[in-house]
């Protein structure tokens, strides 16, 4: 699967476009790669030429303090919408490049001095790490049944070259639920089950390629959040608004989205009802066309998602717009090219 993150990561590197970038300045990883929101987070950076830093810059509101160490010292208020970010290094001699971080309100566990196998989870931590070439990370995870646990691998969303794979087996070796490119997730995995009861579970995750190396990093993400995937519609045009619908994934709690008209950017990041679970949708400057639930089996209608007030869209008003009616022996068909992008679909029996 295509992941989005160099995508993301060229959006904001156009954001700095004030910042000249030093050609021999390397950011190569960000420890840990999360800021949790309300606490300041110290970051480490390592790479080429990042001696003596003089700051740190963000794409998200923070407060950042130089070490004398070279650390980071970077605090997000407490109201920050869990999302992903980005951070670039900021010396004498230019910028570096960018790295992808996460806006997380989950903590993240001590480290170990060494990757070992059996570390333990725990729900409402997150863990750190990378995967060498054939190799496989086990983890052991002993949580009360009940609850319904979520497990959020985090790396090809972060720009990570790993192609995660997620199984988990309960005490006896037998495969509980098992997670490779999940839907709406770039090529992450991220699964959802009850504990078993009869002992603690073994968490392995791997690369699908048995590839591996510094740059094959994941984070992963442990608590009892939605596991919620893909929202629709996908986008939604600024200034807008949208009643939103799980496609894949769980219960989705906050199901009207807006976008204030003077927002900025092209990936909105909010706040669904659950404090640990992370949404977004795309921004878009054109009137977003969204087909409507059918009201039974016979017919389906198109509509547009509710415009900017005042605004000058393309077309007729979405009150307006005719509706398309599906019929089993119909083929539909969409406006050849000379008609205006974006209108709704006809329907010729």
């Amino acid at each position: 699967m295509i992941s989005r993150a160099p995508w993301i990561a060229c959006a904001f590197a156009c954001c700095a476009a004030p910042l000249l970038p030093a050609a021999d300045l390397q950011l190569e990883r960000v420890s840990p790669r999360a800021i949790k929101p309300g606490q300041a987070s110290v970051l480490q950076v390592t790479g080429s030429n990042l001696e003596k830093p003089t700051g740190l810059w963000t794409s998200f509101p923070a407060e950042v303090k130089v070490l004398p160490d070279g650390r980071f010292q970077v605090q997000v208020d407490r109201q920050l919408v869990p999302q992903v970010g980005a951070v670039r290094v900021i010396t004498a001699g230019g910028i570096s490049n960018l790295r992808l971080v996460l806006i997380d309100r989950l903590s993240t566990a001590a480290r170990p001095e060494k990757e070992i196998q059996e570390q333990a989870l725990a729900v409402g931590e997150a863990v750190e790490g990378h995967l060498e070439s054939e190799s496989v990370r086990s983890f052991q995870l002993d949580a009360e049944k009940g609850p319904a646990v979520t497990l959020d691998v985090w790396a090809r969303r972060l720009g990570s070259r790993l192609d995660p794979l997620l199984e988990v087996f309960d005490a006896g070796g037998r495969e509980i639920v098992v997670s490779d490119d999940e839907p709406g997730l770039d090529g992450d995995c991220r699964v959802a089950f009850e504990m078993p009861a009869g002992g603690p579970c073994e968490v392995r995750l791997r690369d699908a390629t048995f590839s591996g190396g510094t740059q094959s990093f994941f984070r992963l993400r442990v608590g009892s959040f939605s596991a919620r995937g893909i929202l629709y519609p996908p986008a939604i045009q600024r200034g807008g608004q949208a009643r939103l619908t799980p496609v894949a994934g769980g219960k989705f709690l906050a199901p009207q989205a807006a976008v204030p008209v003077d927002f900025p950017g092209r990936v909105h990041w909010f706040d669904s009802g659950d404090s640990l679970a992370m949404s977004s949708l795309r921004v878009t400057d054109r009137t977003e066309h969204v087909e409507r639930m059918p009201a039974g089996p016979d017919s389906i209608s198109f509509g547009a998602s509710s415009p900017p007030p005042n605004s000058a869209a393309d077309g007729p008003a979405p009150d307006d717009l005719p509706a398309l009616d599906h019929r089993a022996a119909g083929t539909t068909r969409r406006r050849g090219a000379g008609g205006a992008p974006h209108r709704p679909a006809r329907c010729r029996a």
